[in-house]
């Protein structure tokens, strides 16, 4: 199956509530440190979060609806030689299980591709995600040899273009 971009969700810069947003969707300290890093804060806040998310390279974006409600995030950055690395990948738990992470991706990859050239794309994620793990090799991703540690897997595919 071709994974196809959903027109009803359209990708912006993050607003401030968005960070608020996106605190309620993570749990614990636990969750926090897998999804944004081990040098993640807890408990969050809003301009908390947007701090400590901060870097430099990245490239941060909102995916939300028609009514301007958050339900996925997700930040790109480009990695020599031509390598657009996608992480922080979320989508809002009410909202899983219907494929918005293909158009996530798929949005992310068509921004990065405005911004430079890549011919691989990349992501990584933790290996007991399974429903993550399946929706990144629908999307195409296979895992690398390389892997970043015995819990988590690097995946990469060819970029869309």
């Amino acid at each position: 199956m071709t994974p196809t971009v959903d027109a009803r969700f359209a990708l912006r810069k993050p607003e401030p509530g968005d960070y608020a947003q996106l605190t309620r969707w993570i749990s614990d300290a636990h969750a926090a440190q897998r999804w944004a890093g081990p040098n993640t804060p807890w408990p969050l806040d809003g301009p908390g979060l947007a701090l400590a998310l901060h870097r430099e390279q990245a490239r941060p974006h909102a995916l939300v609806d028609a009514t301007g409600s958050l339900i996925a995030f997700g930040e790109y950055y480009f990695k020599p030689p031509a390598i657009v690395r996608f992480a922080r990948l979320i989508v809002n738990p009410a909202r899983r299980g219907q494929r918005i992470i293909d158009t996530l991706i798929l949005r992310l990859a068509a921004e990065a591709d405005r911004h430079g050239a890549a011919n691989t794309l990349e992501l990584a994620v933790f290996a007991d995600n399974a429903q993550a793990v399946r929706a990144y090799k629908r999307l195409g991703f296979g895992v690398c040899k390389g892997i970043l540690g015995d819990d988590i897997m690097t995946l990469q595919r060819a970029a869309f273009h």
